[in-house]
């Protein structure tokens, strides 16, 4: 992304002054504004379990790059599904609802 690019989407979400080097609970905000909601705790899980962004271990501090996570969020909604109703999600093992919702 751009300089420039950066600057407008940073004064979109009303953050022109965010900081370059955000910890676990800033990155946790700035990812809400820029439409992802995770939690400070759900950041950390994932840094164990795979699916978080990218970060770093300075000194034993995980700091989070603010480019990277503009990145990150962006590249996790152009690849979000789009759909016309709620119904055409589908959880894995869920059954499919038949026509008149019969059960079996």
């Amino acid at each position: 992304m751009t300089e420039v690019a950066t600057s407008a989407l940073l004064t979109m979400i009303g953050e022109p002054d965010a900081p370059r080097w955000m910890d676990q609970a800033q990155a946790s905000r700035f990812l809400e504004k820029l439409g992802i909601k995770l939690a400070p705790k759900t950041l950390q899980k994932r840094r164990v379990v795979g699916g978080s962004p990218p970060f770093r271990k300075v000194m034993g501090r995980v700091i989070y790059e603010r480019d990277e996570l503009m990145a990150w969020a962006a590249a996790r909604l152009a690849n979000a599904p789009r759909v016309n109703s709620t119904s055409e999600f589908s959880s894995p093992g869920q059954r499919k609802k038949t026509a008149g919702w019969a059960r079996p």
